[in-house]
């Protein structure tokens, strides 16, 4: 990991794998710094006097007995219980994740086996609570059906009865444990009741989203949509039938926050014209015309522009109406041009071995390793090409960038100094 930032050394440098070999069954060496290191478990992560950024290896954990392991680092063997790997006072820092081991008191209790001792754990108390175990492992509670309609959730020592979400966190409930699906209950085909609170409640569409007197956290259900006519839609909420055109149950103004998505229906004036039912009439579309602009229609769909070809290397597509010629890239935003219109990939040749030929703004640019990324004079968001690479010697490589050959070493052609900007990345041998 020598390549990382360190004084004298080059930054942006890719990470490198440290050879590693084993002094013993539990030592490892590194090579590091042009010499071979003594390295622990985890040794190698930013210590004192230890190399920064070396990659993390798994520890050696040796099991003391059914309950507790024992861990290898600091130069000797290290007794760790359940998560005692974890920065803890008197542990061992960065030291790698183990699952603790859990046993079962009984149907609805979970023992945890942690500090050298068992822990007698309810559901989720495996989480940061006062007196539990930080970053132990989460257990997954055990829920009771009381009624079709009432769930009862062990936690605390105790049963508790919980009804829809109710086992998200809200006053004298439980923190962290774990979603469960609300019942919902069909009254008719537009309108649902939920379960929440100890009662009954009549729910339209989406009415169980989070709004004034509704219940936090509860479910999402699918708004019922039903056919006006081909081009437009009706939704029952709020207690009635509404009228909804394309993307209509978005939020707006007297609309409703939340409501599903539906997609707008579309009509082929002619081959390059689109248009969009919305809002209640037809709307005359081109390519991209119906992301949001002055006077159009927030939130409504994409839709692909239609591109032909000039030639070989020139591209023209239909969009505000008109036909437009778009060179390489040219459908990004720029001056004059359609916001949002999609990407093209422009056309590349090979000019030799080591150049390659771009495309773009209408003529034939000469373009080197990499030279299609934005840089004074070029071209804004041209695609990425990978550059050449030619092996010097087994421990060298030579970049061919800026019309030259250039003798690079691992990951020599990152953002240096007198380097080239945004070349490809090498794997360090």
């Amino acid at each position: 990991m020598d390549g990382m930032p360190m004084a004298g050394g080059i930054e942006h440098s890719v990470w490198i794998v440290c050879q590693w070999r084993v002094v013993s069954s539990t030592v490892y060496g590194l090579y590091a710094n042009g010499g071979w290191y003594r390295a622990q478990c985890m040794d190698c992560m930013s210590m004192e006097g230890r190399i920064e950024h070396s990659v993390w290896m798994v520890c050696q954990w040796r099991v003391v007995s059914s309950t507790v392991y024992g861990l290898y680092a600091n130069g000797g063997s290290y007794r760790a219980q359940c998560m005692d790997g974890m920065p803890m006072a008197g542990g061992i820092e960065h030291s790698v994740w183990m699952v603790c081991q859990w046993r079962v008191v009984s149907s609805t209790v979970y023992g945890l086996y942690a500090n050298g001792g068992s822990y007698r754990a309810q559901c989720m108390d495996g989480m940061p609570m006062a007196g539990g175990i930080e970053h132990s492992v989460w257990i997954v509670c055990q829920w009771r059906v009381v009624s079709s309609t009432v769930y009862g959730l062990y936690a605390n020592g105790g049963w508790y009865r919980a009804q829809c979400m109710d086992c998200m966190p809200m006053e004298g409930g439980i923190e962290h444990s774990e979603w469960m699906v609300c019942q919902w209950r069909v009254i008719s085909s537009t309108v649902y009741e939920l379960y929440a609170n100890g009662g009954w409640y009549r729910a339209q569409c989406m009415d169980c989203m989070p709004m004034a007197g509704r219940i936090e956290h509860s479910v999402w259900i699918v708004c019922q949509w039903r056919v006006v006519s081909s081009t437009v839609y009706g939704w029952y909420a709020n207690g009635g039938s509404y009228r909804a055109q394309c993307m209509d149950c978005m939020p707006v103004e007297g609309r409703i926050e939340h409501s599903v998505w539906i997609v707008c229906q579309w009509r082929v004036v002619s081959s390059t014209v689109y248009g969009l039912y919305a809002n209640g009439g037809s709307y005359r579309a081109q390519c991209m015309d119906c992301m949001p602009l002055e006077g159009r229609i927030e939130h409504s769909v994409w839709i692909v522009c239609q591109w032909r070809v000039v030639s070989s290397t020139v591209y023209g597509w239909y969009a505000n109406g008109g036909s437009y010629r778009a060179q390489c890239m040219d459908c990004m935003p720029v001056e004059g041009r359609i916001e949002h219109s999609v990407w093209i990939v422009c056309q590349w040749r090979v000019v030799s071995s080591t150049v390659y030929g771009l495309y773009a703004n209408g003529g034939s640019y000469r373009a080197q390793c990499m030279d299609c990324m934005p840089m004074e004079g070029r071209i804004e968001h041209s695609v990425w090409i990978v550059c050449q690479w030619r092996v010097v010697s087994s421990t060298v490589y030579g970049l061919y960038a800026n019309g030259g050959s250039y003798r690079a070493q691992c990951m020599d052609c990152m953002p240096v100094e007198g380097r080239i900007e945004h070349s490809v990345w090498i794997v360090c041998q």
